[in-house]
């Protein structure tokens, strides 16, 4: 084995790039935030049984007063009240499913849920006609004579219109909270000083793990800009705002033209540094239902459409593509390091190669354990590799069929 210039170069370059390549990756920058958020509501929840605990004590005292659990007027006076808002296209099956789980809610505050449908809609109409008994349901409709704009944001303006409270959870038909405890924990993060509550979502654990990866891929750029800065944009389908400040702001005035965007709108417009929040506990979770090749195609064709509008676009784009680049070409250099290696048959910088290769494949899935186990504990983490290689082939697909469908379909004005 010869040790010249050229072996200990490019052995060099290729373990450097091995070593620095995993930490180009959402997943990784992700831990930092995670790591805040848990070690915050921890000492939450340590500050909560601690004072529950002098209470009790305190309690047990007085015999004359009443334990902490019988008074649930004073406890829910101190949440906030919650409109749940849902928008229904045609979607009477899935809302047949879905708004049980919404109506059941455990939450110690007043709630209300409120359907918007489209006019005309019967199967909607009859299903929500078997829920006229319960005093939390409220549903309204979309008139057939709205035209150029944006259903689906017209029918979210008449929800916030008709809402009963100020603090609003927008989410959709095709989706449903993973637990009976998710407007609690929603509701405990409505604080006064906020406006706006990133919560989280991503689609059925039965959904293609590709589907899976890339939603949790992106929203962890999304979450970190929100928890970072000023938030840009979110895939999740669980967003906590306020009814006044969405009135006081004009909704979604300027917009109204283009059919989908609706939660990029709300987020990219609403959002301030100092008023906005995440979500991200497991119990306020929300779970959508598995889309098909369409509905999966066409939530990217809306994107693309949708983010040439959004303000702040132009420094996470530009981090995206800068991770996803880096990363591929990580890859790329130590294969091509190891074939240049093999015809020069120069063995030692071959074997460097291939423990490079391995170095970085071990660490990249390290470096993404912790975000993963959070978030998709049953994906095997030796996914995330075929994943990441591939998704800008994915993106480059999305971008090519975009460029090839007609501009008005992303447009309610047709003229």
């Amino acid at each position: 084995m010869n040790f010249d210039t050229i072996t200990i170069v490019l052995g060099a370059i290729t373990l450097f790039i091995a070593l620095i390549a995993p930490l180009f990756t959402p997943f990784f920058r992700f831990r930092s935030i995670l790591n805040q958020i848990q070690k915050k509501e921890s000492q939450q929840k340590t500050d909560v049984d601690t004072l529950n605990s002098s209470i009790e004590n305190v309690e047990g005292l007085m015999h004359d007063t009443p334990p902490m659990g019988n008074q649930t007027t004073e406890e829910s006076e101190t949440l906030s009240s919650i409109t749940i808002l849902l928008t229904v296209q045609q979607q009477a099956e899935e809302l047949q499913k879905h708004l049980p789980i919404f109506l059941s809610q455990e939450y110690n505050g007043h709630y209300q849920v409120v359907i918007v449908c489209d006019e005309g809609d019967v199967d909607t109409e009859n299903l929500l006609k078997q829920y006229q008994g319960d005093p939390r349901l409220y549903y309204t409709f979309v008139p057939s004579s709205s035209r150029y704009m944006s259903r689906k944001k017209l029918a979210i303006t008449i929800g916030v219109k008709a809402a009963k409270y100020d603090w609003i959870i927008m989410a959709d038909a095709n989706s449903a909270p993973v637990s009976k405890h998710w407007l609690q924990s929603m509701a405990s993060v409505c604080l006064n000083e906020r406006n706006l509550i990133l919560g989280y979502s991503n689609y059925l654990p039965e959904a293609k793990k590709y589907y899976q990866l890339e939603h949790l891929y992106f929203e962890l750029y999304f979450l970190r800009k929100a928890y970072k800065g000023t938030a840009y944009t979110t895939r999740s389908r669980n967003l906590a705002f306020r009814k006044s400040y969405f009135i006081h702001e004009d909704g979604f005035r300027g917009n109204l033209n283009l059919i989908r965007g609706e939660y990029d709108f709300i987020v990219n417009k609403f959002a301030k540094p100092s008023s906005t929040a995440l979500q991200i506990d497991k119990n306020a979770w929300i779970m959508e239902d598995i889309p098909n090749k369409k509905a999966w195609m066409n939530k990217h064709l809306y994107y693309l459409e949708t983010r040439k509008y959004l303000q702040r676009s132009s420094a996470i784009r530009f981090c995206i593509n800068l991770d996803m680049l880096i990363l591929y070409f990580s890859y790329l250099m130590i294969l091509a390091s190891i074939v240049y290696a093999i015809l020069l048959t120069n063995w030692l910088l071959t074997i460097i190669g291939v423990v490079a290769l391995w170095v970085l494949m071990l660490l990249h899935v390290l470096c993404s354990r912790k975000t993963m186990k959070y978030f998709l504990p049953h994906i095997s983490l030796i996914r995330i590799i075929p994943f990441e290689v591939s998704i800008i082939w994915h993106q480059l697909l999305y971008y090519i069929r975009y460029k090839c469908v007609n501009k008005y379909d992303f447009s309610s004005h047709k003229l």
